[in-house]
């Protein structure tokens, strides 16, 4: 019990240092240093629970080589992702970047995809679980949270996130597979941000 409850806390913790708003910066690379940093605390707290695991433990939260049939989802959860955000015209960023931030934003997306999956679908769907919460009701709350840590984008991109937090929640329950979520995560934020770039 002691455990779980340990897990509990921690739940909370993360989800509460999503919503640590980034300040802003008189420069588009201070902006996106200081995103990073803010982030990086949960995303090495993020990788820990996960990792820190035994290999069973981690196998059942996801982590672990993709088959190969898994890796043809990529795309396909992209491309879904794609539509859904231009039928729902998501809110971005404020900032426009120059074609020098693409590291920084490649970066940036790395680390999302990674606090976001590994925490909402690796983390929660595996957990909760454990705690007597049936899968169904595991995936409800997860995707409740998930489109709640978007709220900053409106009523769009709560209802935008809850779609895709259905469609990932879902894809990781029957595949038990991270790294295809976090690799679709990631393509599809590096795609939303080409408009941002100032050539």
């Amino acid at each position: 019990m002691k455990g779980q409850s340990v897990s509990l806390i921690l739940s909370i913790l993360i989800y509460a240092a999503i919503f640590v708003p980034v300040a802003s910066a008189e420069t588009e690379t201070k902006a996106l240093l200081m995103t990073i940093i803010f982030r990086l605390p949960v995303f090495f707290i993020v990788l820990f629970l996960n990792l820190s695991s035994s290999s069973m433990e981690k196998k059942q939260r996801g982590w672990k080589t993709p088959r190969p049939i898994d890796w043809l989802l990529i795309p396909i959860l992209v491309m879904l992702t794609l539509i859904l955000g231009m039928v729902f015209s998501m809110k971005s960023s404020p900032v426009d970047y120059s074609i020098g931030a693409w590291p920084l934003l490649t970066l940036l997306a790395l680390i999302i995809a990674v606090v976001e999956e590994g925490y909402f679908r690796s983390w929660l769907l595996t957990e909760m679980p454990r705690l007597g919460v049936p899968s169904h009701w595991a995936l409800v709350v997860s995707c409740l949270l998930f489109s709640l840590a978007h709220a900053w984008q409106g009523l769009t991109g709560i209802v935008f996130a809850a779609l895709i937090g259905v469609l990932y929640g879902a894809v990781f329950l029957r595949r038990k597979n991270i790294i295809i979520l976090i690799v679709s995560h990631a393509v599809y934020d590096l795609l939303a941000m080409l408009p941002l770039i100032n050539r």
